[in-house]
């Protein structure tokens, strides 16, 4: 029943701040439009004059199209010979996987074309995805997003017509161009975001009671993905860059947490030195001058940075978190007996699931319930006080609000109670801090600035 009453009460809370809706900057989004326009015929025009081109053409004839994948795949491995070093899922009709085409996948192969190839694609989602999507639901200058509680397996919170949880933020540019058309509802109003810190990996400390994750989570003078940059790296801690520890906690400790494995990691971990090229030199003063194969089938050569990986990888759950693996292993094994398992918050699920769903539905779905019962206490507490701030949205761990400039500091107060401190008198499963960073934007969502919390009264 509690589990129940989250998904009613939450249900009718998200109807509200769809209604509320986003304001955007019509004029903005036009103009973004025509240049995302103007950028992605430059590049086509650009690409179809390369001589690569002409060879696409040449096999393809009447149906090339720099839009197709497939062709693209075909063009790189098959024509220029490139080597491919991702693939999808085997099946029968593909019993080696199709290539993976993604700018992930193709980071080895250097080349204008390509590097080309993916600013168009960039450029045409940007119009078509974005902000073409956006437009077309735009309703007296309003985006109302449809909030939906009843399609995520996790039970987490989805959105559609248009996503409004899938607004870029990873590439500058992107989130730029679209996060700009987001603006305030009037000039009586700021645009807040209420983001919970790291929601995911204090709900799994919770979960495993992994006493160096609680340790981790709690205690603000520790930090884990500095910590996993020094060890990957072969740094002193002292010494990890702003950009290094991003690399650490991206690619190497989000990813073992949600069940990948060290040849990802070790391929991206060493792909991403290109930019930081000097410590490429410090691994070579300390033996490791080459990636290795990172081929899941061979094992790894002494001496390669994949070995090294692969040793940061067993300590990491074999010393560093040791409980968090053992919770893992025998939460498969009681998965196996029962078929599905249970939510600290009264969910439960059944079927047919892989090793890593089985632990990592309950974190992702727990953690976006936290997100969830504070809007639907923050709204309440609005409706009651009859305060004219409105929540306009929630991306899974992070909620936004246009709060009106005479109540700023009363709502900011409230929403980080209700997140920090009601969230866990309610819950007392949650035994480890809940931390909220607070952003706030007068002129645009791309423009939102850090609050310091402690001028909030």
């Amino acid at each position: 029943m509690e589990a129940y009453k989250l998904l009613h009460d939450g249900s009718i809370a998200l109807a509200r701040v769809e209604a509320n809706g986003m304001r955007i900057d019509m004029r903005h989004l036009e103009n973004t439009a025509r240049r995302a326009t103007f950028r992605a015929k430059f590049l086509t025009e650009l690409l179809e004059k390369d001589p690569i081109y002409g060879k696409w053409r040449a096999r393809f004839g009447r149906s090339a199209s720099l839009t197709k994948r497939q062709q693209f795949a075909y063009v790189l491995f098959d024509i220029l010979k490139y080597e491919c070093r991702a693939r999808t899922a085997p099946t029968a009709a593909y019993p080696l996987g199709q290539p993976k085409t993604d700018k992930k996948s193709l980071a080895h192969i250097d080349s204008e074309f390509v590097q080309d190839y993916f600013r168009l694609m960039k450029y045409l989602r940007i119009k078509s995805t974005f902000l073409e999507g956006i437009k077309r639901e735009v309703v007296n200058g309003f985006l109302h997003p449809i909030q939906n509680l009843n399609i995520a397996r996790t039970y987490r919170g989805s959105s559609d017509h248009p996503n409004g949880q899938n607004f870029p933020v990873r590439d500058p540019e992107m989130g730029k161009m679209i996060r700009q058309c987001i603006i305030p509802r009037n000039k009586n109003y700021v645009g807040v975001e209420f983001d919970f810190k790291g929601i995911e990996v204090a709900v799994a400390a919770c979960y495993c009671k992994d006493p160096n994750l609680i340790s981790y989570v709690s205690d603000p003078s520790k930090d884990m993905h500095r910590d996993m940059a020094a060890q990957c790296y072969m740094l002193p801690p002292d010494k990890v860059s702003k950009y290094l520890r991003y690399c650490a906690k991206n690619q190497f400790v989000f990813p073992q947490f949600y069940g990948d494995f060290y040849p990802h990691c070790a391929r991206a971990l060493w792909e991403s030195l290109d930019r930081e090229p000097e410590v490429k030199g410090y691994l070579a003063s300390k033996g490791i001058r080459k990636l290795g194969k990172c081929d899941p089938q061979i094992d790894p050569v002494k001496g390669t940075f994949e070995y090294h990986i692969k040793e940061v990888e067993a300590d990491f759950w074999g010393r560093r978190f040791e409980k968090y693996a053992q919770w893992k292993k025998r939460q498969w094994e009681q998965y196996q007996e029962e078929g599905g398992f249970n939510f600290f918050t009264g969910f439960a699920e059944t079927g047919i699931f892989s090793r890593n769903d089985v632990t990592n539905h309950r974190i992702q779905g727990s953690a976006f319930h936290i997100l969830l019962w504070t809007l639907i206490q923050t709204d309440k507490w609005l409706r009651q006080r009859r305060m004219r701030s409105k929540i306009i949205n929630q991306i899974h761990d992070s909620m936004m609000m246009d709060v009106h400039r005479s109540e700023y500091q009363e709502v900011l107060a409230k929403v980080i109670r209700i997140a920090t401190i009601e969230v866990r008198e309610h819950w007392p499963w949650i035994i480890v801090p809940l931390t909220i960073e607070v952003e706030k934007y007068k002129t645009n969502w791309h423009n939102k600035r850090p609050v310091k919390l402690e001028a909030v009264a």
